[in-house]
């Protein structure tokens, strides 16, 4: 059986660790981690403006999103597939 592509493993695990029933077997380091990749992949470096601190979720997100703007595209996905498949493998889904 052929392995599947970069991209294809991507969209595979993004839809797994994107379904509601997944998300709470995760920690929210790992949900912010996965978002800020995920965002690199679909959207390319973050150049939305720093929402304040005193809206710490849109802050959160932000920042998740912003640590990863020195990636490529490939690198992301390539970083998102490992710790999708960790999260997975550890929360037994």
């Amino acid at each position: 059986m052929p392995s599947d592509s970069l991209e294809e493993k991507f969209q595979r695990l993004a839809g797994i660790v994107g379904k509601k029933a997944t998300r709470p077997h995760m920690s929210l380091s790992k949900k912010l981690e996965l978002y800020g990749l995920w965002n690199q992949v679909m959207h390319g470096p973050n150049k939305r403006p720093q929402p304040s601190r005193m809206n710490p979720v849109a802050y959160a997100k932000w920042k998740a999103y912003k640590n990863y703007e020195h990636l490529s595209k490939e690198e992301a996905m390539k970083k998102f597939n490992e710790i999708a498949e960790k999260a997975i493998a550890s929360s037994k889904l």
